[in-house]
């Protein structure tokens, strides 16, 4: 794996993570927490849609790199929501 993409996958996670707190108040674990599980969801799923989508020969440099953008933010996002809606469900009972 290419160490820039990795990071443009982390960062972007944690982007998304950060931004998805910030947008649903009542799922957020803070600023930390939500960068922290946001690094996490951006670098599985931003890895995943690079090597579904990115990954073939014909693939460009644009592709790649939106790819990575693209499943950074939305991997920290979904993790940031499906850890606040666990925490807030855990919560209630």
């Amino acid at each position: 794996m290419n160490l820039r993409l990795l990071l443009l996958h982390l960062c972007c996670g944690a982007f998304g993570g950060y931004i998805a707190g910030a947008r649903f108040p009542r799922l957020t674990s803070g600023a930390v927490g939500d960068l922290c599980i946001g690094i996490v969801g951006g670098g599985i799923v931003g890895h995943i849609l690079q090597r579904e989508f990115a990954a073939a020969p014909y693939s460009s440099e644009l592709s790649v790199f939106l790819s990575g953008v693209f499943g950074g933010c939305l991997g920290g996002a979904l993790l940031v929501f499906v850890f606040g809606s666990l925490r807030a469900v855990i919560n209630k009972h």
